[in-house]
């Protein structure tokens, strides 16, 4: 079993292309993954809803986030808390890259939700 990774020599992916533009590297274990992601300026994520739970930190660029019925502009050093099932979308600004580090558990791939469900 690997014990030890280094994001640097980990594969760029696309997160789920058909719901958002982010791209980066990530680890899954048995239960979480972590993610370094970025997006573009401008771009972001269409709203839709996952059964994992999301913890999102920013470490470059401002984001546009909207939980349900709230939004907010975060800035780096800023944590965005996404709980399971809520329907959210963020997105980069239209200054600079953006680059977060997320952690959610896997109980599902992202790319088999929707808005709908």
């Amino acid at each position: 079993m690997k014990y030890f990774y280094n994001l640097e020599e980990e594969e760029d992916q696309m997160l789920a292309p058909d719901i958002c533009a982010a791209h980066g590297k990530w680890i899954k274990g048995e239960r979480l993954e972590v993610l370094l992601y970025n997006k573009q300026v401008g771009t972001g994520s269409k709203p839709h809803r996952h059964p994992e739970e999301q913890f999102i930190y920013i470490l470059k660029g401002r984001v546009k986030a909207k939980i349900e019925d709230q939004q907010k502009i975060a800035s780096p050093g800023e944590i965005i808390y996404i709980p399971s099932q809520a329907i959210h979308s963020v997105e980069a600004t239209d200054e600079e890259d953006l680059v977060y580090f997320t952690a959610k558990d896997i109980v599902q791939n992202i790319s088999e939700s929707s808005p709908d469900q």
